[in-house]
């Protein structure tokens, strides 16, 4: 896996591929994060999508985030991140947003997508920090109700 070469990781992050022994803890960050929580067929569904990326972040040995996105010719999506709660707002999920952009690039993607909730001030702040824009509103898009916020990061 590349890291982007303008910023190191945090110091004690790792970034690796998610493996199927990890998933309960994802289960568990995944529960903590969102009222509409993914279901543990779904992450296995991404563990085996052959246009797919699914990594965690950990620090000092315990996962304290993932990611999954999904590459398809020169577009792709971030489908899921989420971070501890005790870990948020520490640069967990900045080291994996850095590293879908880094390997979106290695593979040629000039688009990245991703759609995150209306209130969701913090996350839509970090993605604008990497040059995501908005374009657009699905509405009722979460199962709760909730609109989301349609961003896209192009390659320039």
């Amino acid at each position: 896996m590349a890291r982007g070469q303008s910023e190191p990781l945090l110091e004690g992050v790792a970034l690796r591929s998610c493996v199927e022994s990890d998933l309960s803890r994802v289960l568990e960050i995944e529960h903590a994060s969102f009222p509409s929580p993914w279901k543990r067929e779904s992450f296995l569904s991404e563990l085996h999508n052959s246009h797919g990326c699914f990594w965690v972040a950990e620090n000092a040995g315990s996962i304290v985030g993932y990611l999954c996105c999904q590459f398809v010719a020169d577009e792709g999506e971030i489908l899921n991140i989420a971070i501890d709660p005790d870990y948020r707002r520490c640069g967990f999920g900045k080291s994996l947003v850095r590293e879908a952009i880094s390997v979106a690039r290695q593979k040629g993607v000039r688009s990245l997508y991703l759609e995150v909730r209306m209130n969701n001030a913090h996350a839509i702040k970090l993605y604008k920090s990497f040059d995501f824009h908005e374009v657009g509103i699905r509405r009722r898009y979460y199962a709760d109700g909730e609109d989301a916020l349609m961003m896209v990061w192009r390659e320039v």
